[in-house]
């Protein structure tokens, strides 16, 4: 069983707060542990939020500080495929600013990409630099001979 549903589920059985339990665990477990892949879990029917000693038609139970509903490596995986789709939209934008405009300054480009990536993201002036020498790399590109911070289209 995973651990993110381990403490889901023990949140759900064992929490401390509560003298009723929203679910029912068989067999019985007294931590995290116990839990088996054969272990069967109930809805409990005799839930009822009890406060000041009265039982309670309708309340609020917060879970949300008790579950872990992502963990750091899904957070990494998920970062990591974001990262990696905004790689592809900046080179996709710079080639088609150099589609339209054949020769571009530097500056004009890092503008002209600005705008156009905006709705979606900033692109940092870091990642512009990495794509432009990326696609400069595989011939989709390159600088003037006579001002380096002029771009040419090659493809």
């Amino acid at each position: 069983m995973e651990p993110e549903l381990r403490r889901t589920l023990w949140s759900l059985t064992a929490f401390a707060k509560m003298k009723r339990q929203v679910l029912v665990c068989e067999p019985a477990a007294s931590s995290l542990r116990d839990f088996k892949p054969d272990s069967l879990f109930y809805v409990n029917q005799e839930f009822a939020l009890v406060k000041a000693g009265k039982v309670q038609k309708r309340g609020k139970v917060n879970l949300i500080g008790r579950l872990q509903l992502t963990t750091e490596k899904t957070k990494e995986e998920d970062n990591e495929g974001i990262i990696a789709l905004r790689v592809l939209r900046t080179q996709e934008a710079i080639v088609k600013i150099m589609k339209m405009r054949k020769r571009i300054t530097n500056a004009a480009l890092q503008t002209e990409l600005v705008e156009i990536l905006k709705n979606m993201f900033i692109p940092p002036k870091k990642m512009i630099k990495e794509q432009i020498e990326w696609l400069i790399e595989n011939k989709y590109m390159k600088r003037d001979d006579k001002n380096i911070n002029t771009f040419i289209y090659l493809a």
